[in-house]
C-alpha cells in the first residue's frame, strides 16, 4: 500500500466519523458562556431544562460547569435517566456565584 492509499483511507475513515458524530448530534443546541459547559444530552433533557428555566426566570446563569456522573436506561442504555453536575452559577439577586 502506498502512503497515497492510505491517505485516501484516512480520509474515507474521518468523513465516515465525521458524518456519524453530526448524525448523533442532530441539530444541536445554541448555548453560550458556561452554558457550554453543559453536555449536549443532558441539555436537552426535560430533567435539565426544568431546572435551568428555574434559573433563568430569576436572572440566574450558568457560569461553568462540569458533569460528574449519568446514567442510562432502556433498551442499548439509549434514555438519560439521571445525571449529576457540578455548576457555578451567578444568582443574580445575591450578586455573588454559587457552586453546586
Amino acid at each position: 500500500m502506498t502512503d497515497l492509499t492510505v491517505f485516501f483511507i484516512f480520509l474515507e475513515v474521518l468523513q465516515r466519523s465525521l458524518r456519524a458524530a453530526l448524525d448523533m448530534i442532530g441539530t444541536g443546541s445554541l448555548r453560550v458562556d458556561g452554558e457550554r459547559d453543559i453536555p449536549l444530552l443532558i441539555w436537552n433533557s426535560p430533567m435539565f431544562q426544568s431546572w435551568y428555566e428555574t434559573q433563568r426566570r430569576v436572572d440566574n446563569r450558568i457560569e461553568g460547569a462540569g458533569q460528574l456522573w449519568q446514567s442510562h436506561q432502556g433498551p442499548g442504555k439509549k434514555h438519560l435517566f439521571a445525571f449529576a453536575l457540578g455548576v457555578d452559577v451567578h444568582v443574580a439577586s445575591e450578586g455573588r456565584n454559587k457552586k453546586n
